[in-house]
This record gives C-alpha cells, structure tokens and sequence, in this order.
C-alpha cells in the first residue's frame, strides 16, 4: 500500500541539490508534474527527480519550494524511498558544507565515511 508523503528538508540551494543529484546519478526536471498513481500525481514540483535506475519510480518524487525557501520532498515515500530521501540529504549536505568552508578560505577538505553511515568533514582554514 503506497500513499503520499512530504518530508520537510533543510534544503536552500537548488544549484547545490542539482550537483548532488547529478553525481548520485539522478536526473531532474524544473517545473513538471511528479508522476504516478497516487495522490501526488499530477502535482507541479519546483524539481522532479528521475530516477534512472528506476529502483524507485522514475518521476515519482517532486521537491516543493515553501514559504521560507525551504524544499521538501513530495511523493510515495515508503519503503525503500526512505533512503533515497537520506541519501540525497546526505550529499546534499556535504556538498553545501564543502562550499560553505571553501567560502571560509578552506585551503583543504577531506572527507571520512564514519561506520555508522555519517561522513566526518575536516578543513583547514588559511
């Protein structure tokens, strides 16, 4: 049984989203309808994300700009989606640290993946 869920984010920075997007191998779509069977469906999202793996429904998951500048994800979020939800999150995340430090005069950043899932950042700043 699939229903329809939104999943509030901490996500500003479209130009970030879209890099995390592109490098975890997802396509998108500005200004289209999220596509399905279910509540969602039909619905304009401010960014459709393709999945081109089709392992969780290609189309099937919009991101919708509130208010305050916040995106949240919009679709059929059981499941197997949860993860897809954290892991966009997650490089999403870093990616903006990455540019935040850089912005700090970060001269360097490496990056450790931690064995509970999380990615430790270590900057040096000139």
């Amino acid at each position: 049984m699939s229903h329809v869920s939104t999943v509030k984010t901490t996500i500003k920075d479209l130009t970030i989203l879209k890099q995390a997007l592109k490098e975890l191998g997802y396509g998108y779509y500005e200004g289209q309808q999220i596509q399905g069977q279910y509540l969602a469906a039909g619905q304009k999202a401010d960014l459709v994300i393709e999945d081109k793996k089709n392992i969780y429904g290609s189309k099937s998951v919009g991101l919708i700009k509130d208010e305050e500048g916040t995106y949240s994800f919009k679709g059929d979020l059981t499941g197997t989606k949860k993860t897809f939800v954290s892991e966009i999150t997650q490089k999403y995340t870093v990616m903006k640290l990455r540019s935040d430090l850089k912005k700090m005069g970060a001269v360097s950043i490496s990056e450790v993946g931690l064995e509970d899932g999380s990615i430790k950042l270590v900057a040096n700043i000139a």
